[in-house]
């Protein structure tokens, strides 16, 4: 099941990182438990191997059935392999859904920092929301019953630059200028670094 048949011979330190834990998952699961604690299991390998297990790690549950409870401070694997997510605080649960209600509706603020929504517009009811970057134009119907300073939390992912003047379409909402001072390459995505309106 977890591919290592061939290993039974050797001794643990003539094993890798990634093999020890699949003999590690294979001597858990032997016993059939009703419920199993994987704690950081994945933790101490490196990001090849973590994706790799991490896909026969979810094959395994899917064949064996087994109910598990599975730490993580790692957000892709938590998403990946969780039925459902819990985010945790200081002990207690802040929130319990599926990785999608998670991720698209954080419940608290801290849900929403703790999965990367870094991007915080203060608004303020003056003729229309505003933001210190602008009005805030585009179908502001959610806000209607709404009193007083509001915060509007936006994933990076979600936010498009346009040429100024340009109408947001259904759905979106555009604010005043600003200017990219920095842009930050991470391989797959790049992160701009935005100056001071205007």
């Amino acid at each position: 099941m977890v591919q290592c048949g061939h290993l039974f011979d050797r001794l643990p330190s003539m094993l890798s990182g990634g093999q020890q834990q699949r003999i590690a998952l294979a001597r858990a699961l032997a016993p059939k438990p009703k419920i199993m604690l994987l704690d950081e299991p994945l933790s101490n390998l490196d990001a090849l191997l973590r994706v790799e297990l991490r896909a026969h790690l979810r094959a395994i549950h899917r064949e064996v059935g087994f109910t598990g409870i599975y730490v993580t401070h790692d957000q892709i694997e938590a998403f990946n392999l969780g039925t459902r997510v819990a985010v945790m605080k200081a002990g207690k649960i802040e929130q319990l859904g599926s990785a999608r209600e998670v991720y698209d509706r954080p419940a608290t603020e801290y849900v929403a920092k703790f999965l990367g929504i870094r991007n915080v517009l203060a608004l303020t009811a003056d003729a229309g929301w505003m933001t210190n970057a602008g009005r805030l134009e585009g179908d502001l119907s959610p806000l209607n019953n709404r009193k007083g300073p509001l915060q509007m939390y936006v994933r990076p992912d979600a936010v498009a630059l346009a040429p100024q003047g340009t109408v947001a379409g259904a759905g979106s909402y555009s604010l005043g200028g600003g200017r990219v001072v920095d842009a930050l390459y991470s391989g797959g995505e790049v992160d701009s670094v935005e100056g001071q309106p205007g």
